[in-house]
C-alpha cells in the first residue's frame, strides 16, 4: 500500500498519509521514539519515528530516507490526543544489493498470483564492497532494513528507544 516497485511513497500516500489518525496502543504512558517496524513486505504500514531520530537521519545520512509528518495521533490506552508534530512515518529509501551471493541463501519465491519476491533463507552474509561506506539501507532484494555499526551507535546516542538490532557477518 505505502511503496511503488521503487521503494519511496507514492503521490498518493504523501497527501493522505498526514490525514490519518493514528491510534497507538502503547504499554508504557511514554512513547517509544520508534512505533512500530521497517518491513520488507511493501503493504505494512511505515514505522513512526520520533523527531531526533528523524534529525539524526537528515543531518547526517542525506538521501538515505524519506520522512512524512504524521497528523493526528490517538492513545487508546491512556486516552489522550498526542503531538504529532514530533512523529514522522518514515521509509528507507537507499537501496543495496547487499548479500553476499556466494555466502547467503537468498531464494526467489512465486506468490499465488504469480508475482515474485525474494527471501533469505537462514543467516545472511552482507557483501563488503557493496555496503562499503553505506550506513542505513533497504536490501534490493529481500527488502530488509539494515544499518551500519555507526548508525547503531548514533540511534542509541540521541536515545532512540524501541529500536532493535542484531549483528549481520559481513564478507572478508
Amino acid at each position: 500500500m505505502a511503496y511503488q516497485d521503487v521503494p519511496t511513497f507514492s503521490n498518493d500516500v504523501r497527501k493522505e498519509l498526514p490525514k490519518v489518525i493514528l491510534v497507538v496502543r502503547p504499554k508504557v504512558e511514554e512513547l517509544p521514539d520508534v512505533i512500530g517496524q521497517f518491513s520488507f513486505n511493501p503493504a505494512a504500514s511505515p514505522p513512526l519515528l520520533r523527531r531526533p531520530l528523524v534529525e539524526l537521519i537528515q543531518r547526517d545520512y542525506p538521501g538515505c530516507c524519506e520522512f512524512i509528518q504524521a497528523g493526528k495521533i490517538w492513545d487508546d490506552v491512556f486516552k489522550r490526543e498526542l503531538d504529532g508534530s514530533q512523529y514522522f512515518f518514515s521509509n528507507v529509501v537507499k537501496t543495496i544489493d547487499s548479500w553476499d551471493p556466494d555466502l547467503s541463501d537468498v531464494r526467489q519465491l512465486s506468490r499465488k498470483d504469480g508475482s515474485v519476491y525474494f527471501a533469505l533463507a537462514g543467516s545472511g552474509v552482507l557483501n563488503a564492497e557493496a555496503v562499503n561506506g553505506a550506513h542505513i539501507w533497504r536490501d534490493a532484494k529481500t527488502m530488509h532494513v539494515l544499518c551500519s555499526e555507526e548508525f547503531r551507535e548514533k540511534a542509541e546516542a540521541v536515545g532512540a528507544s524501541n529500536m532493535h538490532f542484531y549483528r549481520v557477518d559481513v564478507s572478508a
